[in-house]
């Protein structure tokens, strides 16, 4: 626990030397500073604070829905790995696309990719959905 204590205060103090110094070094052509910017600003970060302190809001309620499913502290901890370690590692990419393809598009093209994937790996409950639904021929 000391480490990561010890860890986040270096990490931290390079932060705010990285800004000092990043400041000091914007000139005339920085960030713009009219009022209407300024304005825009404070109130998109008003908005940003309350979506994530609404998404760190619902950690220990995930935590306590799978503790109530008789997940395991193990089971859970993987979870939570898979589930950040995810995000990180396709995060990127997935902004990427947003800007290549466009913002409508994207997630249709993800949520089918992953539909697809779901369905056709074995051993999952949604891997049953061709063979359970019946087909139907179109008009």
């Amino acid at each position: 626990m000391v480490f990561f204590t010890a860890a986040f205060v270096v990490l931290g103090l390079v932060a705010v030397a990285l800004e000092v110094v990043s400041r000091r070094g914007v000139g005339g052509g920085g960030t713009p500073t009219t009022p209407d910017f300024k304005r825009l600003q404070r109130l998109y970060l008003a908005v940003y604070f309350m979506s994530v302190m609404g998404d760190w809001l619902q950690g220990p309620y995930v935590y306590a829905l799978y503790e109530h499913y008789q997940f395991s502290k193990q089971q859970i901890a993987w979870l939570f790995i898979v589930g950040f370690g995810s995000s990180m590692i396709f995060g990127p990419f997935a902004g990427t696309a947003a800007d290549k393809y466009g913002r409508k598009v994207s997630p249709l093209l993800c949520g089918d990719g992953i539909l697809f994937i779901t369905c056709r790996t074995p051993g999952t409950e949604a891997s049953s959905i061709d063979r359970d639904v019946p087909s139907r021929s179109l008009p």
